[in-house]
């Protein structure tokens, strides 16, 4: 169906250690943030897909915990495909997944969803796909300006302080019904809708998924780097 209203992806890490002594209370209360922040987007009239959106969706289809589904990460690695706006959660944790623990760049970077939402929805940015609206929640706000994370007083949001919250969701969210002229994503679909066309184009084209239960795979980035290629190849 035509996107009726522009489209959010919000990328974050669920692991929160900078911010507190006690990781799994710190981390709680952040993931809370963004589910708020989500909602408060949406009820200011854009559409937000958050990862807790893939596993609500997936809890109508399994009886197993959505939180022990490994397939989620993969499939919201891709989220951007289907969205206008990437909306990066900035926070310590967070650009240590990019490569940049402690504010410098690493030598080396371990491999994680974080890194390939990141990766994808930039490109897409880049390319002139999609637009770019980091946020940061928690940290150094100069030393995030510091990197080449496209952080800067006309881009970013400094949300660590509260008070002006509400305010910024509203900038927010009209800063993307301006700019948004009607058009879609990169693919139209919805979410439901782009969870069963990756599906099955996984089933398709891997004999390792043909068959299995979706809430058995194992989470692969090899099928959404080719998924991402094929995608490409259609615009060339």
């Amino acid at each position: 169906m035509p996107s009726q209203r522009p489209r959010a992806f919000l990328s974050y890490r669920h692991v929160e250690h900078e911010a507190d002594p006690d990781i799994d209370a710190a981390s709680a209360r952040h993931r809370a943030w963004v589910l708020q922040f989500a909602a408060d987007l949406r009820a200011n009239g854009v559409d937000v897909i958050v990862d807790q959106d893939l596993r609500d969706l997936f809890a109508q289809r399994t009886t197993k915990d959505p939180w022990r589904i490994a397939f989620l990460g993969e499939m919201s690695s891709i989220c951007p495909f289907i969205c206008h706006t990437f909306i990066p959660i900035l926070t310590p944790s967070y650009i240590e997944r990019l490569g940049y623990g402690g504010y410098q760049q690493q030598p080396s970077t371990d491999w994680s969803f974080v890194l390939e939402e990141w990766q994808y929805a930039m490109r897409l940015v880049n390319g002139g796909a999609m637009n770019y609206v980091p946020v940061i929640r928690a940290g150094d706000r100069d030393r995030f300006v510091d990197l080449p994370l496209g952080v800067g007083p006309e881009t970013a949001f400094d949300m660590i302080d509260p008070e002006h919250y509400a305010e910024q969701v509203r900038i927010i969210a009209q800063m993307m019904l301006h700019v948004w002229d009607g058009d879609d994503p990169l693919i139209r679909a919805d979410l439901r809708e782009f969870v069963d066309l990756y599906v099955g184009w996984c089933r398709e084209k891997g004999r390792s998924r043909d068959g299995a239960p979706v809430e058995d795979w194992k989470a692969d980035a090899v099928f959404t780097r080719m998924f991402f290629d094929e995608l490409l190849s259609r615009f060339r």
